[in-house]
């Protein structure tokens, strides 16, 4: 692959045009090129085109598949969607960037997973939190023992949140994988992504029999443990703190999204670009930072990314799904 990278983008939704609007405000800008949108209905592909100066705009994510101009195929599809849609573009040698979940369990993980293998094409699991720059840098400083042994961790994520997909069960709603995803992923990132030993939840579910809140316990070797807890009905404080023997880190709101952080009382900010077109979710312009890892991750002959490895991805897959165990939430896709 060489620059430009040609991206198709399927799904016309929010977490879609936060994307290709980040691309396109990004110093990066000049080595990617959004060459096609597809939506469900022509009316959303045109109009998703429209906005962002896209030449095509196709009805069904088979027509990003069939077109030789795509490299890479960027999924923001609702999440029971992620496992037909990927396994589709990768059959037909398509490298993908797929949101997360990439699976609605550890079995949807794998088979897309081990699709990509067995195609021998690129794909990622969309954690944009592990290419933030800040985050990067507190990985660096938990290796180089900037604050000694990591011991303790926790994370916060909640807001009130009513969106079909994230309520709805035969959406694969539900706190754990719509946010409950990107705390784990911050915890697996203080403790160098080491599989826990232990995991201890609970939660509460609604009437439909998807999580709303939970709380974990994730119990590490050496007496080392991360705490998350999660809520989509109330607003949450949103940030991590990581607690070392020689000092410790907070990671401001966002935390799934960064733009500022305090390592052992320093303060580090990164100024994101300002957008004339309205986010549709909170920093989404470091969203810019995912696809151009993943134009390197291309344009070096990489089938993973180095960042947010298949063996991390499955690892995340496992912890979600043991904790959905825990509190008894079962999707349709577990049967």
């Amino acid at each position: 692959f060489k620059a430009p990278i040609r991206w198709g983008i399927a799904s016309a939704g929010l977490i879609s045009s936060d994307f290709v609007n980040a691309i396109d405000i990004s110093p990066y800008k000049a080595d990617h090129e959004v060459v096609a949108v597809a939506a469900r209905s022509q009316a959303k592909a045109e109009e998703f085109a429209k906005t962002f100066g896209i030449k095509k705009a196709y009805v069904g994510y088979e027509r990003l598949a069939e077109d030789p101009d795509i490299d890479v195929v960027y999924v923001g599809t609702i999440n029971i969607a992620h496992l037909d849609n990927c396994l589709m573009l990768i059959n037909a040698g398509k490298s993908v960037l797929c949101e997360k979940p990439m699976g609605m369990n550890v079995k949807e993980t794998k088979q897309v997973l081990e699709a990509a293998q067995a195609k021998n094409v690129f794909v990622m699991e969309a954690m944009w939190t592990r290419c933030n720059p800040l985050q990067l840098k507190i990985q660096e400083d938990i290796k180089n023992g900037v604050i000694g042994d990591v011991m303790q961790a926790n994370v916060t994520f909640g807001g009130k949140m009513a969106a079909d997909r994230i309520v709805k069960k035969d959406l694969g709603g539900g706190s754990l994988l719509v946010v409950g995803i990107y705390a784990i992923y911050v915890l697996q990132m203080a403790f160098g992504d080491e599989v826990p030993e232990k995991i201890i939840a609970t939660g509460n579910k609604s009437s439909e029999g998807v999580d709303h809140s939970v709380s974990a316990i994730l119990q590490y070797k050496n007496g080392k443990m991360g705490c998350f807890s999660l809520s989509t009905q109330i607003a949450l404080a949103n940030e991590a703190h990581i607690f070392g023997t020689d000092g410790q880190i907070k990671v401001g709101i966002p935390m799934w999204a960064p733009s500022h952080i305090n390592i052992k009382g320093k303060e580090l900010k990164i100024n994101l670009p300002e957008s004339k077109i309205k986010f549709n979710f909170l920093n989404s312009a470091a969203l810019a930072f995912e696809a151009e890892h993943v134009r390197e991750c291309l344009c070096n002959g990489l089938k993973q990314s180095y960042l947010v490895p298949h063996s991390i991805t499955l690892t995340v897959a496992e912890i979600m799904e043991n904790i959905r165990k825990q509190l008894g939430v079962e999707y349709p896709q577990d049967k």
